[in-house]
């Protein structure tokens, strides 16, 4: 069957346009949970927090979600402890297929130089090495669980952050349950942070995201930005050979998000079965 040209022509506009529509798409999700969380969120304040826990499923999860809180806490003389699941060593595998093990290496090394940034020193990092791009397959891990509870334990922290329900991102929602059945019953202050809901969640979804808006909280990092900025800096700025950063393609709307000074946190305690984030 012969395919004219315009007809070519025509599905190659539309192809573009769709393109098109979902990268502009992103910056008005963008202003819409800056508006929403300016209308319902409440201030957040570190007063409470002696000790935090920040659970990241990868190295640079840690400094997006919760940099600006990080450094405020170092600041005010808090102690800082900062897990990863995952080395990240998966952040190049469809591209230019860096050595695993050197790029584990290497963003182990970025990780400890972007948290020196924000006031966290070596010791107060720890690395799981669990499986980069599935985390899913250990979430039931009972001996993973126990790990993660002697950790808080030993760190004596009373207070935990990690992904929201609604990162959009299959590790990042590992995470979420795997630090979930973790700290389930023990006697913390539990908050969800942000990261892949700047760039990826549905519309819809963010005014689900707010109907609890009593457990939202905004963070005003203003004082601490240019820290959270160096540490982003220093993950983005080395470079892999496929010509990304070592941490992985970065969006460059996601990184628009992190111009915002404030971080955005949901209490965790306050979900309950059958609410919007289930």
């Amino acid at each position: 069957m012969e395919i004219h040209s315009s007809t070519l022509h025509n599905v190659t506009v539309i192809k573009r346009i769709k393109y098109i529509s979902k990268y502009l798409y992103r910056i008005p999700r963008q202003l819409i949970i800056k508006q929403l969380s300016g209308i319902l969120s409440k201030p957040f304040y570190i007063s409470s927090i002696k000790r935090a826990l920040i659970i990241a499923p990868h190295p640079d999860d840690e400094v997006f979600g919760c940099g600006g809180l990080m450094a405020a806490l170092t600041e005010d003389k808090r102690d800082v402890f900062v897990l990863f699941l995952t080395r990240g060593e998966a952040g190049h595998r469809d591209c230019c297929l860096m050595n695993e093990e050197l790029l584990k290496e290497t963003r182990r090394n970025l990780c400890y130089s972007a948290l020196n940034a924000l006031g966290t020193t070596k010791s107060n990092i720890f690395f799981f090495s669990l499986p980069d791009g599935n985390l899913a397959s250990v979430k039931d891990d009972a001996a993973l669980h126990n790990d993660i509870r002697r950790l808080i334990d030993e760190s004596k922290v009373d207070t935990v952050f990690y992904p929201h329900p609604y990162e959009n991102s299959s590790d990042h929602g590992a995470a979420t349950g795997i630090v979930s059945r973790s700290v389930e019953n023990l006697p913390l202050k539990k908050y969800y942070y942000c990261v892949w809901i700047w760039h990826r969640v549905p519309i819809y979804k963010i005014f689900c995201l707010f109907l609890q808006y009593k457990s939202s909280f905004r963070l005003d990092i203003s004082g601490v930005f240019d820290k959270k900025q160096k540490a982003i800096h220093e993950y983005i700025e080395s470079i892999a050979p496929c010509g990304n950063p070592l941490s992985g393609k970065i969006p460059g709307t996601l990184l628009h998000a992190f111009k915002w000074k404030y971080e955005l946190f949901f209490e965790a305690e306050h979900i309950k079965k059958g609410q919007p984030y289930q």
